[in-house]
């Protein structure tokens, strides 16, 4: 499994399943916790390298459309100076620079569209490591809770031990409220990340027809040069 399919198996985590099939809830987050952390660090630098392509596919394009135009130029020199064999090499190099710049833009908006989308997978892995944490928080504050409350029952006839209890309870309720939180974060989360993949696969199918038209239109522009 390559390391987008990775991150998407695991952005699209579900955490309630996981907490109800582990016989140790905490634990079972602490493992996957360490998964996120130890992916998220490769996608970053995967990230990083994509980028990097991406700008020399930039700078590559802008270097041939110069080259082009440098050898139109020359082309035009030559011409005037009567040296047709000079003006026809220069042509030949100009239509050359020509279709690499063509090739080169279209590998270069490709390679957008992958930066853009190991970027929405990038945020979609942070936001549920962010989830998972806070999962992870609520499950220790239960334990340590459930635990506090094991020894505070071992010691009943305490005076005041009633009201301890009670307070305790009240902690309980703001647990389960921060936990309900969390669902609901993690759901209104769920739906703004695929709503995005929705959006760049759209434009992902929409600016590929765009670059073949435009690489059309750039052969066929060269072609009546000719």
């Amino acid at each position: 499994m390559g390391l987008v399919e990775r991150i998407k198996a695991l952005a699209k985590a579900n955490l309630n399943h996981l907490l109800e099939q582990a016989e140790d809830p905490e634990e079972a987050l602490r493992q996957l916790i360490a998964s996120m952390e130890a992916e998220l660090s490769e996608a970053r630098f995967e990230v990083a390298s994509a980028a990097r392509d991406e700008h020399r596919l930039c700078d590559q394009y802008h270097y041939h459309v110069r080259q082009g135009d440098v050898m139109a130029e020359k082309a035009r020199l030559a011409v005037g100076q009567g040296e047709d064999d000079l003006a026809r090499e220069a042509l030949r190099r100009r239509r050359s620079s020509g279709h690499l710049a063509g090739d080169l833009k279209a590998q270069w908006s490709v390679q957008q569209q992958t930066v853009e989308a190991l970027r929405n997978h990038l945020l979609a892995l942070e936001a549920k490591l962010d989830e998972a944490r806070r999962r992870r928080e609520i499950l220790v504050t239960r334990r340590r809770m459930a635990r506090v409350r094991q020894d505070l029952q071992e010691a009943t006839a305490h005076a005041g031990a009633a009201g301890t209890s009670r307070d305790f309870e009240r902690l309980e309720e703001c647990v389960d409220e921060l936990e309900t939180q969390a669902d609901a974060d993690a759901e209104l989360a769920a739906e703004d990340l695929d709503a995005r993949f929705e959006r760049l696969t759209h434009e992902a199918l929409h600016g590929d027809r765009e670059i073949e038209v435009e690489l059309e239109r750039l052969k066929q522009e060269l072609a009546s040069k000719d």
